[in-house]
């Protein structure tokens, strides 16, 4: 998603992930691509979200399932003043997991579905 974003015009997008197999085929993609305006980052989420924020207009969200980070990462985006007033942050996560009980209480659903095992979200931040 960050590459179709970057195609229709983000001024920058930021890809992190953990793994390295994975690392390899963003870089790669994004060389083939041209797509200055990538960021690509190994890091595991936690750890890039407790360090100086960044503020993003949008936000695609697609943790490993099943293992607990995708709220505390939902956590971090809000507290440590990582998105815009009227962010649009999109989350997908495993479809048993009651996200909408710990969703900020300045986030407003816009629209929720779901795919065999997979849940999608999106979400507008509504702060002044």
């Amino acid at each position: 998603m960050g590459f179709e974003a970057a195609s229709r015009g983000a001024q920058s997008v930021v890809q992190i992930d953990a793994n390295r197999d994975v690392i390899s085929a963003l870089k790669a993609s994004k060389e083939r691509l041209k797509a200055e305006c990538v960021d690509v980052i190994k890091a595991n989420v936690s750890a890039y979200l407790s360090g100086p924020p960044e503020v993003f207009d949008l936000v695609f969200m697609d943790p490993p399932f099943r293992k607990n980070e995708v709220i505390q990462a939902l956590a971090a985006l809000e507290k440590g003043g990582w998105l815009s007033p009227r962010a649009k942050i999109y989350v997908e996560c495993e479809h048993e997991l009651a996200l909408l009980q710990d969703v900020p209480a300045s986030w407003v659903l816009w629209r929720k579905g779901c795919s065999g095992d997979v849940a999608y979200y999106l979400f507008e931040r509504q702060m002044n």
